[in-house]
């Protein structure tokens, strides 16, 4: 921990120095945010959606082991 927070502390003061220009800045807030990953929306659905299928399935469990019990005791 102490090694990888040395060489981030080494990089930001040898940037921060008198060498850098705006030009360099936009290409380092360009290449930070980039390694930022960003939240997809792919295959998301709405919390109702979720919890109507957890309760279908849970009923689903249920009623099979009622089935089940019904049927042994026959």
């Amino acid at each position: 921990m102490s090694k990888a927070w040395n060489q981030t502390y080494r990089m930001k003061r040898f940037t921060v120095g008198p060498m850098t220009t705006p030009k360099f800045y936009g290409w380092w807030n360009k290449r930070v945010n980039d390694n930022i990953p960003g939240s997809s929306q792919e295959g998301v659905r709405p919390m109702e959606e979720y919890l109507q299928k957890l309760e279908t399935k849970k009923l689903r469990k249920w009623k099979n082991k009622a089935k089940e019990d019904f049927e042994d005791r026959l």
